[in-house]
This record gives structure tokens, sequence and C-alpha cells, in this order.
């Protein structure tokens, strides 16, 4: 099920938006690990200062799953610190609990991002926290490519595993870009510490990847060999 965005002008309202909106995005690489939470708990402390807040999920799934801890949905627990109305902090929510993607495709709709931009309740005047989707990037291809060189059978153990590796990666990426960010950072405090230290971990990060780069160059058949 959805609600309708505003039918004024996309291309008005993204160049409006952009330049008026300002405040945090929350987002992470899986599902059920705290974005909603964190949200919920930036929006409360900021809200407690005096701050003028807003809340937005674009897309919300999962809704037809059955609750039986009582906790609020994730809209509705934005909604509540926030002082919106749930259905304005997620203009599109769907039963299904699956991507987004496929969530609307099970309803025989699309997502168009013009039209979740149009959505965007914030101004000049608020702070704006947008929950962003927890999703791995790349973890379908990834599992997909390791799963399609074993038989049908051996592909359900194998993508488990391929999904581990990926948690593994994130768990110990993250580890080492803190650490990273906290040695940039040095003695500066506040947000000059905070800018520093994401300069630098990001600065590393990427030269680390173009060694990688590099190095797999070194071997051919990492480029060039096609299966048959």
């Amino acid at each position: 099920m959805t609600t309708s965005a505003s039918s004024r002008s996309p291309a008005r309202l993204r160049a409006r938006r952009g330049a008026d909106a300002r405040g945090l995005l929350v987002t992470a690489t899986d599902t059920g690990v705290g974005k909603t939470v964190l949200s919920a708990a930036l929006l409360a402390a900021m809200a407690a200062a005096g701050e003028r807040v807003r809340a937005y999920k674009p897309v919300l799934t999962g809704l037809g799953e059955p609750r039986a801890d009582g906790w609020p949905r994730d809209h509705e627990l934005l909604a509540a610190v926030s002082g919106m109305r749930a259905e304005d902090v997620a203009p599109l929510r769907y039963d299904a609990a699956a991507s987004p993607q496929l969530a609307a495709a099970l309803c025989g709709e699309r997502i168009d991002p013009a039209r979740l931009l149009a959505a965007v309740p914030a101004d000049s005047t608020h702070t704006l926290i947008v929950e962003g989707v927890g999703q791995g990037l790349l973890t379908v291809a990834y599992t997909d490519i390791v799963t399609a060189t074993l038989a049908p059978r051996d592909r359900g153990v194998a993508g488990s595993l391929a999904l581990l590796t990926r948690t593994l990666g994130i768990v110990s990426g993250a580890s080492v870009l803190t650490a990273l960010q906290a040695r940039g950072a040095g003695d500066l405090a506040g947000l000059a510490g905070f800018l520093a230290g994401y300069r630098y971990a990001f600065v590393a990060a990427g030269g680390g990847l173009l060694l990688a780069l590099a190095l797999s160059l070194m071997v051919p058949r990492a480029w060039s060999r096609v299966r048959a």
C-alpha cells in the first residue's frame, strides 16, 4: 500500500529541496541493526535541545509481518518523536518484507525517485533525519557469482557462507575505518576533528582500493577469464 506524494513539478522540487533541506542520513549495511532506534534517538535529543526536526523514511516494507513485541512500527516511532504524522514520515509503505524494489513490484508498482524527493518533509527551518535502506551493496550480485559455479544442491550452504564473508568484511572494514578516523582526527575535537578524521579515513581507503586494483591487473585471469 502507498500514499500519494505532491503533484508539483519534480524538477522544481528537486532544486528547492536540494537547496533547503539540511540534516543527517542514517543508513547501514544490513536490516535490523538499529537504524530506526538511532534515528529516533537523534530526533529526540535535537528536539529536547530546542531544534525543529523532521523525520523521513522514504520506503517502508514489512508492514504485513505481525509484531508480537508491542514495539511501534518504524514510521510510527519516528513520527512520535518528531511530532509528525506517520504517513508523512514514510510516503511509500508495503506489506511485503522484502527490498523496496521487490515489495513495490509485488504490488505492481515502480518506485519513482522524483516522487520520493518531492515528499521530503523539510525546509531550511528544520533539521531532517533520513533513514535509509539497510542493504549491503552488491550483496545479490556477489552471492550469485559465488553460487553460480556450484551444483544447485550445494548453493544453499554456499550462499550462506557468501553472506557470512560479507558480514565479516563489513565488520572488519568498519573497524579499520574507525581506527583510521581516530588517527586522522588526532587531538582535534568537535566538528573539525570529525571532518579531519573522515577525510583521512577515506583517503586511506581510496588508496587501498587503488592498490588492490593495481595488484589485480597483474593477474590477467582475474579480468579476462570467461566461463564457458
